[in-house]
């Protein structure tokens, strides 16, 4: 039988994630309500305790409203779920490393309304870490998650529709990367990221997926990127396989082109082709829009910065660019001087740069050997180091004086 994957679109509905009325909290409810239709919620989550996973990575609207979760889809997926019988509805994510959901609540509009819906936060600081074997698991053989996010008994994931430079895209196989704690966040951060998160996926599959995009982002997502205003679209269904390959098509990607999509299909645990899904709802053609790519190398992307790629992985390249539109987008980055980027292991003829623009900065573990001590040399090691911290380092050196 085909798995069932449900689009529901509507046009423009007004207001935004930041500032937002009952008005169009009603719309977004109605939209989701529409999407959830053919699944069944009432059996699904009646009488059981359920847990939400939303994408709400260092959530920060007024910079860019579009790179986390839309708060109305939350609550309104939410109050859906109460409505149908839940007797518990959490929502949790780890938000990125080194920063708590507790904080990261602060930021997210409307959080403080949750309570009237029924919604509860769940912090994974307020549960011990514990060990979970994945015997099913190609690559990641155990992983670490909050102990109380066991004693849930339906797992719905909420992933945003956006793009994503390091994997191409960010839906729902994507959004278990939440899951972790911050211990295992930044092991298999390269281009073995896609398998990680299918091994998530063995041991972690979600009894339904919904993927958002109220406003989806483009370009230099997931941090940054332009919003998508209005793209009114929520994309439903049991298969996680499935709707990523549903989610990515409206996105103008070829379900082929994701990693994560592919293995996890040839693995049985989804559908990809769409010929043998079943797609109900909006048709396909009429919401589909092809969303600008995200580039992850920064060579030559802003003049103030000399990037070298010497056999770079994708890790690290995301690390630097990531760091780099922050400061861009932030209105930041014409404050650091000319500078030059090193990422990568040298080649067997590399002979080390004799001399350089600016500070020289080291990315990642690859480059660090082939350079001595010097004054202006900036290390910032990790395989992959942490966008955070190479952008920390920059600001730190050049701005927070």
């Amino acid at each position: 039988m085909k798995p069932i994957v449900y689009i529901a679109h509507r046009g423009e509905m007004g207001e935004s994630p930041v500032d937002f009325s009952d008005f169009s909290l009603k719309t977004v409810k109605e939209l989701m309500a529409e999407a959830l239709v053919p699944f069944e919620v009432e059996k699904l989550v009646g009488g059981k305790r359920v847990f939400i996973k939303p994408n709400f990575v260092r959530p920060d609207y007024r910079f860019n409203p579009a790179v986390s979760s839309d708060p109305r889809a939350v609550i309104a997926l939410g109050s859906l779920l109460k409505d149908a019988g839940a007797v518990r509805v959490a929502v949790g994510d780890n938000p990125g490393l080194g920063l708590s959901f507790r904080e990261a609540l602060k930021e997210i509009p409307g959080s403080d309304s949750w309570i009237k819906y029924g919604i509860e936060p769940f912090f994974y600081e307020d549960s011990e870490p514990v060990e979970i074997d994945l015997p099913e698991g190609k690559l990641f053989k155990r992983m670490k998650v909050p102990k109380a996010l066991l004693d849930f008994d339906v797992f719905v994931n909420l992933p945003k529709i956006k793009m994503h430079m390091h994997v191409g895209a960010s839906l729902g196989i994507k959004n278990l990367y939440g899951l972790l704690v911050d211990e295992q966040r930044m092991t298999f951060h390269r281009q073995d990221v896609s398998r990680k998160v299918v091994d998530i996926l063995r041991r972690f599959t979600p009894d339904l997926t919904v993927a958002e995009g109220i406003w989806a982002l483009e370009g230099q997502a997931p941090i940054c990127g332009e919003p998508v205003k209005d793209f009114n679209t929520v994309i439903a269904g049991v298969d996680p396989v499935a709707v990523d390959a549903v989610g990515s098509s409206v996105m103008g990607i070829e379900p082929v082109e994701l990693a994560s999509t592919r293995l996890a299909h040839t693995a049985g645990l989804g559908e990809m082709n769409l010929e043998a899904i079943d797609l109900r709802g909006a048709p396909l053609e009429e919401v589909k829009r092809y969303f600008k790519r995200p580039v992850v190398s920064s060579m030559g992307a802003y003049p103030n910065c000399d990037v070298y790629e010497l056999g770079a992985c994708v890790g690290c390249m995301s690390s630097l660019r990531h760091a780099l539109d922050k400061l861009h987008y932030g209105g930041e980055l014409a404050a650091i001087p000319q500078n030059t980027y090193i990422l990568g292991v040298p080649g067997p003829f590399y002979e080390p740069l004799a001399e350089w623009e600016g500070d020289l900065w080291l990315i990642g573990d690859c480059p660090m050997e082939a350079y001595g001590e010097g004054g202006n040399i900036v290390r910032v090691s990790g395989c992959p180091p942490h966008f955070g911290e190479v952008l920390r380092e920059l600001k730190r050196k050049y701005i927070d004086q």
